[in-house]
């Protein structure tokens, strides 16, 4: 079996790992996404999108503080017994890495479509995933320390990005609101509260963490500085770019950074491939340790550098271009990380409630204490 790394993390190291989990990839891609349904709306969506992310959250912590000593797929056979608890366990590692390879892909479109557009994208993938693999051997704590630092950095450049944009949003863009009432919002949510979802990621992490008291609170400040950012970076895009270029373009961010007086595309891009980085660092190691757990071999790391050759196949044969990627980001993509992430997770708080129950009806000293 693997022995649970030395190092320890903070409830604070926590709220900022979960937050740059999510928040890498979501700006990039769920305001066009979120605007396609929910249009001059969309920024009501994320906050029906925060609801959600609450809810999984407390599932996923509700359900981790119950085997705080142990990650989702080593206590999934003390749930439901071995033979299903394995296949939970397979489809959670299956989970990591499909998000792991996702990620991977959405990093070559943004560097292909802004930056280097003849470059092989097998050589882009590779520099990140070799990036990524050095983070890997060197342990979680070395991740969770180098996310805080980048995330400090593009938090401060992100802030700038939205002060220079101000100015330039025209209000008329949101009108008229709730045009259509509040349906076209709840299905623009779709999206953003499959990214929010995330956040069950902590089902990996309570076993390194310091001290779980209170880490519901963490996780719901996280999700709360989230929104505060997505919902700012979609009224920046619709305000600036209007609905229907917002609809239409691959990253409204990018393109609201350019419209920008000052020349900051550069920065934008170095930040974010860094942010992007670490969001990757997360579900490949989550993914490595837990099939590592799952084959109770003595430790994660062998299975690094296989894993990231077959990643990276899947990275480059699941999706053509961006159109393709962009479509799966707003059809496929959501409801089978939700189904993990909530319809999983939640069958597995569930099981362990009746089971405690159950444990305790038949226990004679509970039933003794009852009299």
């Amino acid at each position: 079996m693997i022995k649970l790394e030395k190092g320890r993390i903070s409830q604070s190291d926590v709220m900022w790992y979960v937050f740059s989990s999510i928040f890498a990839t979501a700006i990039l891609f769920v305001p066009a996404t979120t605007v396609l349904h929910a249009h001059q709306d969309a920024w009501l969506s994320i906050l029906w999108a925060l609801i959600f992310g609450v809810l999984v959250s407390y599932i996923a912590i509700t359900l981790g503080k119950r085997f705080p000593n142990k990650t989702v797929v080593e206590y999934s056979t003390d749930i439901t017994g071995f033979f299903l608890g394995k296949i939970i366990g397979l489809i959670y590692v299956l989970y990591f890495f499909y998000v792991a390879f996702f990620v991977q892909h959405e990093f070559l479109e943004l560097i292909v479509v802004t930056l280097l557009p003849t470059t092989p994208g097998v050589i882009i993938i590779a520099v990140l995933t070799m990036i990524t693999c050095y983070m890997l051997y060197s342990g979680l704590e070395v991740i969770v320390r180098t996310n805080r630092v980048v995330l400090y950095v593009s938090l401060f450049f992100a802030i700038l990005i939205i002060l220079l944009s101000l100015p330039l949003v025209k209000t008329d863009n949101f009108f008229p609101m709730l045009e259509h009432g509040l349906a076209p919002s709840l299905r623009g949510a779709w999206t953003p509260a499959a990214w929010f979802s995330e956040s069950a990621i902590v089902l990996m992490l309570i076993p390194f963490v310091n001290k779980t008291k209170g880490l519901i609170k963490t996780n719901i400040n996280a999700l709360l500085l989230l929104t505060f950012f997505l919902s700012l970076s979609i009224i920046t895009s619709v305000g600036i770019l209007g609905v229907e270029l917002t609809k239409i373009s691959h990253f409204p961010i990018y393109s609201v950074v350019h419209r920008i007086e000052y020349p900051l595309e550069s920065f934008f891009l170095v930040l974010w491939i860094a942010t992007m980085v670490t969001k990757l660092a997360t579900f490949f190691y989550a993914g490595t340790l837990g099939l590592g757990q799952w084959l109770q071999l003595k430790d994660y790391r062998p299975l690094i550098l296989p894993m990231a050759v077959i990643l990276t196949a899947l990275s480059l044969l699941s999706w053509n271009d961006i159109a393709e990627l962009k479509e799966f980001t707003a059809t496929v993509f959501p409801p089978s990380i939700i189904f993990v992430n909530f319809i999983l997770t939640l069958f597995l708080l569930a099981v362990a409630g009746i089971r405690k129950k159950r444990q305790q009806s038949n226990d004679p000293k509970t039933k003794e204490d009852q009299f």
